[in-house]
């Protein structure tokens, strides 16, 4: 293996299959004897994890491709991560981040190996759908856009399967996330087709959502409406968080054109449906918007304490981007309120955070942060600005999340 792995994986094989131990105790037991000998370094945790010394690791491998079983043990190593992305992306975001973040070294070792070996490739088009959520709340955009990209130009033109519908969306989510709006647009576009063709609701309707993200995003407002009005009527009554994500996203649209009385009903749906699904990640951006508009309507405890709740559930998962965006709608409120000083400082972690995770500011964004910004210097002056952004940058989103929520543990 190639990171430490959990006792799960060591007896995966189903009974029947070569390696399946007739008791399941056996393997703890040989496990221990390993550690014993030096061979194996143990990992405490939950769940405790195993790892193989790296010498050892390599005789192992080598041996084991001279015996002709390596490339079987590393399809069931590919398969058996694939179930369990599947598993964890079926769980709420916040289990599913921590699981995945757990077995990160061994997802992308599966991923590299279905992107190199024909009979997995299809389980690796599943696993870069599957981690979609993951790696964009996770911060891990570059990551996840060279994974699914180099899946599917090694799998080249393919009959339609929800698989690479789900793949092609992956990858133009982080490319849209890096501010890549034309491969976005051109993996979108396959998928759209593919999606219609395959005629399945879900399918389409994610699709369709991702198509409304990158035209907002580049100012298409109409267009993006469209795209999401047309989402939102595949949705079902079941589907209470990709309701509440749709409604988010209508009401974005909303208060960047100034039209909070429309914006205002969207969110209080969102933010309902959002918390009885459990959607936190659709819950901090339906809150952040809660802010704004408590921030327009000059109601500043409302607007600090929907901003305090959406960079809770933020950092609750990881959620760097979520952290980021409103950190930079907290420090309009304080300008608005005539605090530039402490504005400074967020916006300058803020900056440091996007430029860690390597998230740009959407352009439509642009001009009012850039407002934002020349407010507070004009306010305080070039050299105390200046010492502020030092200050703000230095210190790092960490510590200023630590200031506005006192206790908080971010991940």
């Amino acid at each position: 293996m190639e990171a430490p792995c959990p006792v799960s994986l060591r007896s995966s094989p189903a009974p029947g299959e070569p390696g399946c131990p007739d008791d399941p105790l056996d393997v703890l037991a040989t496990l221990s004897d390993l550690v014993e000998r030096s061979l194996v370094h143990f990992e405490p945790g939950d769940p405790p994890r195993w790892r193989l010394q790296e010498t050892v690791r390599q005789y192992a491998r080598e041996r084991l491709a001279k015996a002709g079983e390596e490339v079987e043990l590393l399809r069931r190593h590919a398969r058996f991560y694939a179930g369990l992305v599947q598993d964890a992306s079926a769980a709420d975001p916040e289990t599913a981040i921590g699981r995945i973040r757990g077995e990160h070294d061994n997802v992308l070792a599966a991923l590299g190996w279905a992107a190199v070996d024909a009979p997995s490739l299809a389980s690796g088009l599943r696993m870069a759908g599957d981690l979609q959520l993951f790696w964009y709340l996770s911060g891990r955009c570059a990551e996840g856009r060279a994974c699914a990209e180099t899946l599917l130009r090694t799998a080249g033109v393919q009959a339609p399967s929800p698989e690479r519908v789900r793949a092609l969306n992956t990858a133009a989510m982080m490319a849209w996330r890096q501010g890549d709006y034309a491969a976005a647009g051109v993996w979108l576009e396959e998928a759209h087709v593919l999606a219609s063709a395959l005629g399945e609701s879900a399918l389409v309707r994610s699709v369709l959502c991702n198509l409304g993200a990158v035209a907002a995003e580049t100012g298409n407002w109409d267009q993006a409406r469209g795209w999401f009005e047309q989402a939102l009527a595949l949705t079902r009554p079941g589907d209470r968080a990709e309701r509440a994500t749709l409604l988010t996203n209508l009401s974005q649209i909303a208060l960047t054109l100034e039209q909070d009385s429309q914006a205002l009903p969207l969110l209080e749906e969102a933010t309902g449906l959002a918390r009885q699904e459990g959607a936190d990640h659709v819950l901090a951006a339906a809150l952040t918007n809660l802010g704004i508009l408590a921030r327009r309507a000059q109601d500043w405890e409302q607007a600090r304490a929907v901003f305090a709740e959406s960079l809770e559930v933020c950092a609750r998962l990881g959620h760097e981007r979520g952290i980021a965006e409103v950190l930079e709608e907290w420090a309009r409120t304080l300008l608005d309120q005539g605090r530039p000083a402490p504005a400074a400082r967020l916006l300058a972690a803020a900056g440091s955070l996007r430029a860690e995770i390597g998230a740009p500011l959407e352009p439509y964004a642009l001009p009012e942060h850039a407002e934002c910004v020349e407010r507070a210097r004009g306010s305080l002056g070039t050299r105390a600005f200046e010492d502020r952004w030092r200050e703000g940058s230095a210190k790092g989103w960490k510590a200023a999340l630590a200031d506005l929520l006192p206790g908080s543990s971010p991940r």
